[in-house]
């Protein structure tokens, strides 16, 4: 029997699996550039730069995905399969702080690279892989903002709706 809907699978986890694929195939490519050298690390990251704009929507449903996990634990039969899940796993960190993870570490790649960059003026690809991800990380919060919005327009537009239907 399910006792989680796949409605609140896909508010929880969103397109995490497309995001997992995104770091396969970075991955891939990183250890094909360490075993000829590491050379094109930066390439890797410019390489990718498309399939990275699936973090948008991923970190901007983080809050509702939190939100959404709060409601869920509400309800005993969930809350005891969630944390029978996370003792199984040996997972140290709960479940929201593990969804957050992905979001935290691609915010984080530009400064890896540009780490490199210092010992590796010269590798232009490096440079250029840095400022993907910086472009990234600002698309990313501007997905955010936007999404926010959305949503604050989204409540308001119900409220509205519902004071209509109490007020015909």
């Amino acid at each position: 029997k399910t006792i989680i809907t796949n409605a609140d699978l896909k508010i929880v986890f969103r397109n995490i699996e497309d995001i997992k694929r995104v770091h396969e195939k970075l991955l891939q490519r990183l250890k094909l550039s360490i075993d000829n050298g590491g050379g094109t690390i930066g390439e890797c990251f410019v390489k990718t730069e498309e399939q990275f704009y699936q973090y948008g929507p991923y970190c901007a449903n983080l809050d509702t995905a939190s939100a959404k996990i709060d409601e869920l634990m509400a309800d005993s039969k969930i809350s005891n399969l969630i944390n029978r899940c996370s003792t199984e796993s040996k997972q140290r960190f709960g479940i929201k702080d593990l969804l957050k993870v992905p979001a935290q570490r691609i915010l984080k790649y530009h400064l890896l690279l540009d780490n490199l960059c210092k010992d590796s003026p010269n590798h232009t690809g490096l440079r250029e892989g840095s400022k993907v991800m910086k472009a990234l990380a600002q698309y990313i919060n501007e997905y955010k903002r936007n999404y926010e919005q959305w949503l604050a327009t989204r409540a308001i537009e119900e409220r509205m709706q519902n004071k209509d239907l109490e007020n015909p």
